[in-house]
C-alpha cells in the first residue's frame, strides 16, 4: 500500500457515497481518484484499468456539465431506465468490448489478467457513461464490476484497493436501493401533478341560493 493508493481510495469512496446520494460534487472528487489510479494501475502492469481512468477522465466531465445542466425548468435531473433493447444492446457491448480488449492485451502486453482486467474495463465504461446519463441501470453493472475487482486486486495484491471494491459493492447496492425509490417517488409525484382539479362549487359564495338570500 502507498499514499498515492491510500488517498485514490478515500476519495473514490467519497465520490460513490455522494454518487448514492445524488449530490453533484461526486464529479470533482472522482476526477481526483481516477488521477491518482492511473499511476496506482500503472505500476501494478493493469494497462487496462490504467487506460479505463482516462475514459473515467473524459466521461466525468462530461457527467458533471450534463448533470450540472438538470432537467426540465431547472429541475434535477431526473433518474432515468434503458428500454429492453437498449440494455440488449449494451450487454453486447460491454461482451465484445471485453474480448476484443483482453485479445489485444494478451497477445501484444505482460498484462497480468488480460480478460478478467478487460471485462472490468468494458463494464466501467458502459457504467460510467450510464452513471452520466443518471441511468439507474448504472448500478447493476457496479455490483458486476465490483464482484469480480474485489478477485482481480486481491490476486494483484491491492489489498486497499480490493477492501475498497467490497465497500463499493456494498454502496452499489445502496445506490441501487435509493435511485429506484428516487424513480418511483418522482413518478408518483409526475402523476399526482397531472390528475386534474376538480373546484367545490357547493361551499362558494356566489351560489344561486345565497344570491337570491341578498
Amino acid at each position: 500500500m502507498t499514499w498515492t493508493e491510500a488517498i485514490a481510495a478515500a476519495t473514490g469512496l467519497l465520490s460513490v457515497w455522494l454518487t448514492v446520494r445524488q449530490n453533484l460534487w461526486l464529479w470533482p472528487t472522482g476526477i481526483i481518484s481516477v488521477l491518482l489510479y492511473t499511476w496506482v494501475f500503472a505500476g501494478a502492469k493493469l494497462y487496462s484499468d490504467a487506460g479505463l481512468q482516462v475514459v473515467y477522465l473524459v466521461v466525468s466531465i462530461y457527467g458533471w456539465a450534463h448533470w450540472a445542466k438538470g432537467g426540465p425548468r431547472e429541475s434535477g435531473l431526473p433518474v432515468t431506465t434503458l428500454s429492453p433493447s437498449a440494455r440488449a444492446v449494451c450487454g453486447l457491448g460491454v461482451l465484445a468490448g471485453a474480448a476484443g480488449l483482453g485479445t489485444l492485451m494478451a497477445h501484444y502486453t505482460d498484462a497480468a489478467l488480460p480478460y478478467p482486467d478487460a471485462l472490468v474495463t468494458s463494464a466501467s465504461i458502459a457504467a460510467q457513461w450510464l452513471l452520466a446519463r443518471k441511468k439507474l441501470e448504472n448500478w447493476w453493472l457496479w455490483i458486476g464490476v465490483d464482484v469480480l475487482g474485489i478477485g482481480v486486486f486481491v490476486y494483484k495484491g491491492l489489498s486497499l484497493t480490493a477492501g475498497l471494491y467490497a465497500v463499493f459493492l456494498v454502496m452499489a447496492i445502496l445506490g441501487l436501493r435509493e435511485w429506484t425509490h428516487a424513480k418511483h417517488r418522482a413518478g408518483a409525484s409526475s402523476s399526482a401533478s397531472s390528475c386534474p382539479h376538480t373546484p367545490d362549487t357547493g361551499s362558494s359564495s356566489t351560489s344561486p341560493g345565497s344570491s337570491a338570500a341578498s
